[in-house]
């Protein structure tokens, strides 16, 4: 990794902030050629599957606006979330049932990434996914 690559996206929060994520990380991805495949995907995933549940459960609580900070350095890559919903309860996701279509998204964030927090600051909230050394 070469390291400074910062890029932001402000969005309203709903379905239409998923392609422009996907259009954010490619942006990334163009200024860090040296990140891995494997650490690509596991960090795409873990963007991913935060920005769908801040489109669809964020929106539903009332989420209007939603920011997107991605930035790396030499030895990490980092998204920073923030939106402007009701707090979300964390900290509890256990799997659903093995036939259950749905419910798997943060926890595969989770699991994707080396840190993974969320904290309510104010009126926001803030999710944090980091890849690499800490």
């Amino acid at each position: 990794m070469r390291g400074g690559a910062e890029h932001l996206l402000q969005a309203t929060a709903g379905p239409e902030l998923l392609g422009p994520v996907h259009d954010l990380l490619a942006r990334l991805w163009a200024d860090e050629p040296g990140v891995g495949e494997q650490d690509r995907i596991r960090f795409e995933t873990a963007v991913a599957e935060v920005a769908a549940n801040i489109a669809e459960h964020g929106a539903a609580a009332g989420a209007e606006r939603v920011s997107l900070r991605l930035s790396s350095s030499p030895d990490r890559i980092r998204a920073v979330f923030e939106d402007d919903g009701a707090p979300v309860e964390t900290g509890t996701e256990r799997p659903p049932a093995d036939d259950a279509e749905r419910g798997r998204g943060l926890l595969l964030a989770r699991a994707a990434v080396d840190r993974f927090s969320y904290e309510r600051d104010g009126a926001t909230n803030r999710w944090v996914l980091v890849l690499g050394d800490l």
